[in-house]
């Protein structure tokens, strides 16, 4: 892949065709196994009970549901991002550009409310986890419908403030680059949907941009502080658990902690380095090309966490995929 210039006017971008080959069949692989694997979770935890996991379920389900509208989202917009002009370019390309522009617009909107939604989620998560093994006596406060209603009011807030700040910042646009085919020179993505960052929204894009970095950052400090009480609670209380109890719980723990770290390896942590080297003038476009090749894949490193470390449910997919659904036990 090269970038090139057209006269003065315009930056042209090629991508060889074994790039754009893979790019499409590694798009469809990542939604078909984040759409198995976590439509398998979902029904396998329908058939477990007992204590382990009973005041969990309904999180890891939402986990799962979640984790699918995203797979969903990003198989139908086949995102790409880039610097043109000093603000951020969003191109849609997948299924959904060939509808409306305003549709393509909505979807990509829709995307950063499930990416900050999994923060979100991830932060109650691990609060939840923390309260249910260390502290067991406040669950039953934890169960009200005040605290409940509470939390759902604040999500809520949460999400409808990261759609305010998302639909007033984005718009369409027709002033972008040209991308071609790097063999051909034949042009790339004419039905695609070009969205950009608004230049008299600066501010707007600044508060943005703190407000979606203090809910990771909280999401992080929250699994940091929870799982290092966690893990010290289950060792100054051993005699209180099982061994197989507390290997379970710490291996659940640790897969909490990956599918939280996993969209900040594979989509923040590589855009934040392209805005650096942009900054510096440093022309390296294609490092969030290859990214979204890997960023695709997070709701499906998510459900394979699940499945690989959290044994009951592990257990209930392999009744469910072996067509012998039937009630399984969830202690560890």
């Amino acid at each position: 892949m090269t970038a090139d210039q057209l006269g003065n006017s315009h930056e042209v971008y090629q991508f060889s065709r074994i790039y754009l080959t893979f790019r499409s069949i590694n798009g469809g692989l990542a939604f078909a196994a984040a759409f198995i694997m976590n439509t398998l979770i979902i029904f396998g935890i329908r058939f477990l009970h007992g204590n382990s996991l009973r005041h969990f379920r309904g999180l890891l389900i939402t986990l799962s549901v979640l984790d699918i509208l995203h797979a969903f989202v990003l198989g139908v917009t086949g995102m790409g991002f880039h610097f043109y002009k000093g603000r951020l370019l969003v191109v849609v390309t997948g299924l959904i550009s060939l509808g409306p522009p305003e549709l393509s617009f909505y979807a990509y909107i829709f995307y950063l409310e499930t990416l900050i939604a999994f923060f979100i989620l991830q932060l109650i998560i691990f609060f939840c986890r923390y309260v249910i093994i260390c502290l067991p006596e406040k669950v039953p406060t934890m169960t009200k419908t005040s605290f409940v209603v509470g939390a759902f009011s604040c999500v809520t807030m949460l999400c409808f403030a990261q759609f305010y700040f998302c639909s007033s910042l984005y718009s369409l646009t027709t002033d972008h680059p040209r991308f071609e085919v790097a063999e051909t020179d034949e042009e790339l993505f004419e039905n695609a949907v070009f969205l950009t960052t608004q230049a008299d929204r600066a501010i707007l894009y600044l508060v943005h941009l703190v407000f979606t970095n203090i809910i990771m950052l909280t999401s992080v400090v929250f699994m940091v502080f929870c799982s290092a009480k966690i893990f010290a609670f289950l060792r100054q209380n051993e005699s209180s658990f099982s061994e197989t109890t507390r290997k379970g719980q710490r291996k659940m723990t640790v897969s909490l902690m990956l599918q939280t770290i996993s969209p900040i390896l594979t989509g923040i942590i590589p855009l934040y380095v392209y805005i650096y080297l942009d900054i510096k003038h440093v022309g390296h476009f294609y490092i969030t090309c290859y990214s979204m090749l890997l960023h695709v894949w997070q709701p499906a490193i998510s459900a394979l966490v699940t499945i690989v470390f959290i044994t009951p449910v592990r257990r209930a997919i392999r009744s469910v995929v072996c067509c012998s659904p039937k009630t399984v036990n969830s202690e560890f």
